[in-house]
């Protein structure tokens, strides 16, 4: 029996990686639900599936995940949100309205606590798979040393629940979800 050189061996190896990450790659990048057979033509064709891929999406996911990294607010998202905020360092419960959009830089819209006299600028920190990240300065009825008002700047996290509902909250006295809300798509 004649013995493989190491090189040859070396060299096929390496060709199987380079043909097992093209078509890993060509899977990931085609958009498709199955993944993709990359024969030795270079003409790409869908492997059959042994059968239904259960779908990883839940009520908590949306239909059209965010893109993670990104400087716009996510579309679904836009609108205006509202609901009341239950802050338990203090167990207080507020009304809150945000009116959110995609403007252009990182602007995304206002919010106001119409009880507390409150009203604030919003700007987009992070977008990840289902969840944003806000930072919300308060422009009307801000505290200050010598009057109460509302804290500013904030840390507001908004996670898609569904296309009508979000989950709000915010950190405040080391609790980092001392704020929250359900807040619910307003169609008027």
């Amino acid at each position: 029996m004649r013995d493989v050189p190491l090189w040859l061996k070396f060299v096929v190896a390496l060709g199987t990686v380079a043909a097992s990450t093209v078509a890993v790659l060509a899977f990931v990048f085609s958009g498709q639900s199955t993944p993709v057979l990359i024969p030795s033509g270079g003409a790409s064709t869908p492997v059959k599936s042994p059968g239904p891929t259960p779908s990883p999406t839940s009520a908590a996911t949306p239909t059209n995940p965010f893109i993670p990294g990104s400087s716009q607010l996510p579309e679904q998202l836009t609108g205006t949100w509202k609901g009341s905020v239950l802050q338990q360092d203090n167990s207080q419960t507020y009304a809150v309205v945000l009116k959110l959009s995609r403007m252009p830089g990182t602007a995304i819209g206002t919010s106001s606590y119409p009880t507390l006299n409150c009203e604030g600028m919003l700007q987009l920190n992070e977008v990840s798979f289902d969840t944003v990240v806000i930072t919300e300065y308060i422009t009307v009825g801000a505290a200050n040393p010598n009057a109460s008002g509302c804290g500013t700047p904030d840390q507001i996290t908004l996670k898609y629940l569904d296309k009508n509902h979000l989950l709000y909250t915010f950190a405040y006295a080391g609790n980092p979800t001392d704020g929250q809300a359900t807040l619910t798509r307003s169609t008027g």
